[in-house]
């Protein structure tokens, strides 16, 4: 018979698989909602009809150095992201990062991890998808 913690860990997997690699090791997942896709005015077929919303939020990943000398300074705003459909189902995920304030006080985002491939809204692996490199 499966424990909890073992649910919780099976559902952590399946979790892991639908959203970028490594994501999970820098965000937590704070809320997720689902909403109906309009049809095309135009009457075409889209075979997606409803858009899951996943928002996460940074984990601290101040390093012991950084801890002595940036203060938390709550978080940025939401950036959108489009990622993989899942299932039918067109995904966004809103991220927002931790904001710290830096000796100088003046506010600073010190982790890097890339939100979106550059010049676009989408995922960096989504991207490579569409460009035929994954």
């Amino acid at each position: 018979m499966q424990t909890d913690s073992d649910r919780l860990e099976l559902l952590y997997g399946v979790i892991a698989l639908l959203l970028p690699e490594g994501i999970l090791d820098h965000f937590d997942i704070v809320k997720m909602d689902e909403e109906e896709v309009p049809a095309p005015a135009d009457g075409s077929y889209t075979p997606y009809k409803r858009r899951v919303h996943i928002y996460l939020e940074e984990l601290d990943c101040r390093t012991p150095e950084e801890r002595l000398t940036l203060r938390p300074n709550g978080f940025t705003e939401y950036t959108s992201v489009q990622d993989y459909p899942v299932r039918n189902r067109l995904l966004t995920l809103h991220m927002r990062r931790r904001r710290y304030i830096g000796p100088d006080d003046r506010n600073t985002v010190p982790c890097i991890f890339p939100l979106k491939a550059k010049g676009t809204s989408i995922s960096p692996e989504f991207a490579a998808f569409l460009k035929g490199g994954a």
